[in-house]
């Protein structure tokens, strides 16, 4: 993985600063999976939502009792698992997020024409593979070239609805109608923690990671640009210009997460004490890693620096962000030995590559909730 210069980084940080921090407090953005205050259904045209006019923001709240189950069909409604989908429409994009708990994997979440009690035809895919186990939330955009379409959704969205599936429930887990919403944060699944990590690599891709630890557990979030299916987020041992070994595998996804898909959130858990004390006490020594079929050593790296939690502005990047000054290349050797003569208290085999951690779908709401 080549690693670009990151003189120009303040504008990065920058704009990481804005993204963490709100009315001078960073990460106190936690919130219950309440509906967002709702706006009545309004009579919208086509040029509602077309290139100039204000975005349409709607929402959907999922739970297994809202599935109409058929004969013709596989057992449907997951009695534990609830979801929030959120939509912004304008011209022909559709941008989404999706946060969902006790749901275990979801394979599949699709649009829908029908209204409530009612079965309607799958009207825009957003997702349509299996993701994984430690995913908590979804973010990314659809390009929709149907005007009337997306005019018909903004202007009644009751008559539509998200369906949401899952291993043990394929043809559908939980559903919810859409309603229209006042605008809201997309950036919500990103509030997850005070560590963070600029990911940079070729071809201009860019990804910026935030990472929350518990005794023994890490919520984490990714979003990128540039890139298209990651296929892995880790977060390996080693200084700047230094390789090291996997200790701990935040999400996985072999056949590479869906185009759509541009950001993602979620927890493991059952991570070594030990390697979380590490990681808190001298973060600069651990980097973010975002894998692709195409860069499965890395696409993007970026080491850890913590931000500081009552910060109105981001302290100079030389001063927090360790700063890479020539490109490298990963090998799949030991780490070497960095040159600082303190090191944090790391486990027995720091070097080698950790199975990932997956969460159970019983696991508590991650703090973006």
């Amino acid at each position: 993985m080549a690693l670009r210069d990151l003189r120009k980084t303040s504008i990065a940080v920058g704009v990481l600063a804005a993204a963490v921090v709100s009315g001078g407090t960073a990460y106190a953005m936690t919130r219950p999976a309440q509906p967002t205050a709702q706006h009545p259904d309004v009579v919208a045209s086509v040029a509602d939502v077309t290139k100039g006019a204000a975005p349409v923001y709607l929402e959907a709240d999922l739970n297994g009792r809202n599935e109409q189950t058929k004969s013709a069909h596989s057992a449907m409604g997951d009695p534990r698992g609830t979801a929030v989908e959120l939509l912004r429409i304008k011209g022909n994009q559709v941008t989404f997020e999706i946060t969902w708990q006790n749901l275990g994997a979801p394979t599949a979440a699709r649009i829908h024409a029908g209204a409530a009690g009612m079965t309607g035809t799958a009207v825009i895919p957003m997702v349509t593979a299996p993701m994984s186990d430690t995913l908590t939330a979804v973010a990314g955009s659809v390009t929709v070239n149907n005007a009337g379409l997306l005019g018909r959704l903004a202007g009644n969205p009751s008559q539509y609805y998200l369906d949401m599936g899952n291993a043990k429930y394929p043809s559908g887990a939980v559903r919810g109608q859409f309603r229209r919403i006042a605008p809201v944060d997309f950036q919500r699944i990103m509030h997850v923690g005070p560590f963070a990590a600029l990911n940079t690599g070729d071809n201009d891709a860019r990804a910026t990671a935030f990472l929350g630890f518990g005794a023994t557990s890490i919520n984490y979030a990714v979003s990128w640009t540039g890139l298209n299916s990651p296929t892995s987020f880790t977060i390996n041992q080693g200084a700047v210009d230094m390789n090291g070994g996997r200790i701990a595998t935040l999400f996985l996804a072999p056949h590479g997460l869906v185009p759509a898909i541009n950001a993602v959130a979620g927890a493991v858990l059952n991570v070594p004490a030990k390697t979380i004390a590490a990681m808190k006490a001298e973060p600069a020594m651990f980097y973010t890693n975002l894998t692709t079929a195409k860069f499965p050593l890395g696409a993007v790296r970026g080491q850890l620096f913590m931000v500081p939690p009552s910060a109105t502005t981001m302290p100079a990047p030389t001063t927090t962000m360790p700063m890479t000054t020539a490109p490298m290349k990963p090998t799949t050797t030991a780490p070497m030995k960095p040159t600082t003569t303190t090191r944090p208290t790391m486990p027995t085999q720091p070097t080698q590559p950790t199975q990932p951690v997956m969460t159970s779908p019983n696991t508590p709401a991650p703090p973006h909730w």
